[in-house]
């Protein structure tokens, strides 16, 4: 069995560094951009609005909002998601399609509007435990996500809504 020495250690370590093609699949500056999404709030039983700037829809097909319990649950365990072509999806766990509006997602001057419904968000199952959220978008077959963060869901103190 061979052994290396140091000069070898060294020469190897040179050789990887100076190799022409290199490529991060994931640049820092994409890592940070995405990781240091907003802390968003949402109170249970209000109507939940924000501005996602920096986006321009024009150049994307179709928006997703999501908020869920665990990253890794499915789309169908949504607590949230709202979709910019046909409003609320998922709410709870369970899909809508009853026609009932309880969310949107708009286009503004370079940035999306989400907003959801005090009649959507007063089902949410309250707990002291952050949720997460993404905002992504479509064109083209492609998937990106401007936005990722925890959003943490403050209890009602009202609970009736007039």
């Amino acid at each position: 069995m061979a052994t290396l020495d140091s000069e070898d250690l060294t020469n190897i370590a040179q050789t990887i560094w100076e190799y022409a093609c290199r490529t991060l699949t994931f640049s820092p500056q994409n890592l940070a951009s995405i990781t240091d999404g907003d802390a968003l709030s949402l109170i249970r039983g209000n109507t939940f609005t924000y501005e996602f700037t920096g986006i321009d829809m024009d150049s994307y097909e179709q928006a997703f909002f999501t908020i869920k319990k665990n990253y890794k649950d499915n789309d169908y365990e949504s607590l949230v998601m709202v979709s910019s072509g046909s409003g609320v999806i998922y709410l709870d766990g369970i899909r809508k399609t009853d026609g009932e509006s309880y969310g949107t997602i708009t286009s503004g001057s370079a940035s999306l509007n989400v907003k959801i419904q005090a009649s959507a968000t007063k089902n949410i199952p309250y707990s002291s435990d952050n949720y997460y959220y993404d905002l992504q978008v479509t064109t083209s077959g492609s998937v990106t996500t401007p936005y990722i963060g925890e959003i943490t869901l403050i209890r009602d103190v009202t609970n009736r809504i007039t």
